[in-house]
């Protein structure tokens, strides 16, 4: 059994390994996105520099800056620190950026070298001018760069850099909106986005600052149409509210179905609603999941229970199984006939179990993304469980499942990629009032 337990980060989601360049271009953020992606891989044992090919303001106290062409400094600089921050020299403010050609040099001493290759004064969404991006020829990695919350914006200085250029290349006017589309269509330009990028690169866009729920909805609108276009990956990111990474591969597209329509039996009431904390059970799913790397999200209810009001959560979809009482089954056809067109996979969950948190959905995600079985399920301390994902390809068996059944029993039939969870109270479900209040006392104590 393969573990999938390490946390996601962004250098795990964007693939980076040891002798890696990486160039990043475009809109605002990138010296952010630079410096946590040297932290995380600094965590992991490499060694990491820091420079750019144009200008950059200096480092805080809490890194070490290098000035220098010489690179056995950098040498002697990594026998006491890293990262390191390298440049030419001082110019005014900024530091100026190094020679692109000394770049390879530097790559030779560094396991991982990221540069900042062209400036965007903050603006979320630009494209490049005569003289712009300085990439390496070496980079073996580009990663461009847009802000989320440009989408449905008017194009003008306020939410761009180089307005003018990004009209030239899209036909839009300025005042007019810019659509998800439009920035894609700037990325995937060979003067925009894709200007200077070296062939043998990989190009791997970067929207970040998706920090609303509205902002996530543009940026996987805007990774569609980077799809559409031949980009392989996206990586969506947040920092502002709560660290938020989202790889989005193409021909990975998950869809959580939450199999809420039960009759709680046992219960002697609908046990989706019990309340704890302050939140009902299946409210605490939502979140869990919406809060996760899950693409899309869809609820099965009862006609007469729909647990959730019309203004909460409007990016779930909404399915009414009016044969709920034929069993679950029935809620798991109704959702699967709800999916997007675009789904390869997805993951059942049950609305009674809110320990199942976002680091658990996120590393069974991760598992469907690495391997190339055909289900993926939690193992709780040698206990299967659930959450459980199914790919594309076993749809059509499922549909053929009657009864108060799920689809466990093609755990039997197919090959099953299990990931192990240290974690055996989050398979926790609630069927009866003691295991409700076994449930609450477990919560508080986390809490």
């Amino acid at each position: 059994m393969k573990l999938y337990n390490k946390p996601l980060t962004i250098a795990k989601a964007i693939g980076i390994k040891k002798g890696d360049v990486i160039s990043l271009v475009g809109g605002g953020g990138k010296t952010t996105t630079m410096y946590y992606l040297a932290g995380e891989l600094v965590k992991s044992g490499m060694k990491v520099v820091i420079t750019t090919t144009t200008h950059i303001f200096p480092p805080d106290d809490s890194h070490t800056l290098l000035l220098t062409k010489d690179p056995n400094d950098l040498v002697r600089a990594f026998k006491n620190v890293n990262p390191v921050v390298l440049a030419d020299s001082h110019d005014k403010e900024k530091l100026k950026g190094v020679d692109p050609l000394f770049i390879t040099d530097v790559s030779r001493l560094a396991d991982v070298t990221i540069i900042e290759a062209d400036g965007a004064r903050n603006m979320p969404f630009k494209a490049p001018n005569d003289h712009e991006p300085v990439i390496p020829q070496s980079s073996t990695i580009v990663i461009p760069v847009v802000g989320a919350e440009t989408a449905y914006k008017p194009l003008t200085g306020e939410w761009t850099h180089r307005t003018e250029r990004i009209s030239e290349i899209t036909g839009l006017k300025e005042g007019e909106i810019i659509t998800p589309e439009i920035i894609a269509r700037t990325l995937l330009h060979p003067m925009g986005g894709m200007k200077g990028v070296p062939k043998d690169a990989a190009f791997i866009p970067l929207i970040n600052k998706a920090d609303t729920r509205g902002d996530i909805k543009a940026a996987r609108e805007i990774s569609s149409y980077l799809f559409d276009g031949g980009v392989k990956k996206t990586i969506i990111t947040s920092h502002k509210y709560r660290t938020f990474i989202k790889p989005f591969p193409c021909n990975c597209h998950v869809t959580a179905i939450i199999l809420a329509a039960g009759g709680s039996s046992r219960m002697g009431k609908p046990k989706q609603m019990l309340e704890i904390g302050g939140k009902t059970l299946v409210s605490i799913v939502i979140e869990n999941i919406l809060a996760s790397i899950i693409d899309e999200i869809i609820i099965v209810t009862q006609p007469d229970l729909p647990l959730i009001g019309g203004n909460e959560y409007p990016e779930i979809k909404r399915v009414v199984n009016k044969e709920w009482q034929r069993g679950q089954s029935s809620s798991m056809k109704a959702g699967l006939n709800a999916v997007d067109k675009k789904t390869d996979a997805v993951m059942f969950f049950m609305a009674d179990q809110p320990m199942v948190d976002t680091d658990i959905i996120n590393r069974l995600v991760t598992a469907f993304q690495e391997s190339k079985k055909p289900i993926v399920s939690p193992m709780y301390n040698g206990k299967k469980g659930a959450p459980v994902l199914f790919k594309r390809g076993l749809f059509d068996e499922l549909n053929l499942i009657q009864g108060d059944r799920g689809g466990r029993g093609l755990l039997e039939v197919y090959p099953v990629e299990y990931v192990n969870i240290e974690m055996p109270f989050a398979a926790m479900d609630v069927d009866t009032p003691e295991e409700y209040e076994k449930l609450r006392g477990m919560v508080d104590k986390k809490g």
